[in-house]
């Protein structure tokens, strides 16, 4: 199981992290969101560019001359993201982190007195560990950790079998819709 790029002639269980980008970022074009930003912790890494590019390719596709708003918590602190969202009048974020992304959440909060979600609406990654328990919920997409798991060992299993049979899997992500996001316009 990766979160990295695939290495040439290695297996690999990931999870579709492209689609993951593509599919938050539409479900909140598809509101009328039109000022979204998307938060990461890393710059760099495949599994962040991946994402990167989705929501970049879902926002080129539907507004024109579209710039993208992409602030990593590894570089800016999470109060300086939050206000230059507010600054740039972001109406909606892609927060796709594992560490800091709630800090910048909460400094929307509590610095800024934005509420979630009629001045900042969010669509995450944490479903089990954290959206559900987020007042108010927090839309996700959910990463099918239960079949990356089992994709993982079941490979392994045929490697043993078929010495040297090297596989690929990529599973797709869904969205749990619950009450971080509105409609605009």
């Amino acid at each position: 199981v990766i979160n990295k790029k695939p290495r040439p002639g290695w297996s690999a269980v990931t999870s579709d992290h492209f689609c993951e980008g593509q599919m938050a970022t539409d479900h909140l074009l598809d509101r009328g969101h039109r000022r979204i930003a998307l938060i990461v912790d890393d710059a760099r890494g495949w599994g962040v560019e991946q994402r990167r590019d989705g929501y970049e390719s879902a926002a080129r596709a539907r507004l024109k001359g579209f710039k993208p708003l992409v602030f990593c918590t590894e570089e800016t602190p999470p109060a300086d993201i939050a206000r230059r969202m507010a600054e740039a009048r972001c109406t909606a974020c892609v927060n796709f982190t594992d560490n800091f992304g709630f800090a910048v959440l909460d400094s929307c909060i509590h610095d800024l007195d934005m509420r979630i979600p009629d001045s900042l609406s969010v669509v995450c990654l944490e479903n089990k560990s954290v959206s559900p328990y987020y007042n108010p919920k927090l839309t996700t997409i959910e990463q099918p950790l239960q079949m990356i798991a089992e994709g993982a060992v079941n490979g392994i299993l045929d490697l043993l079998k078929n010495s040297g049979t090297r596989f690929d899997r990529t599973y797709k992500c869904c969205l749990i819709e619950r009450d971080s996001v509105r409609q605009i316009g």
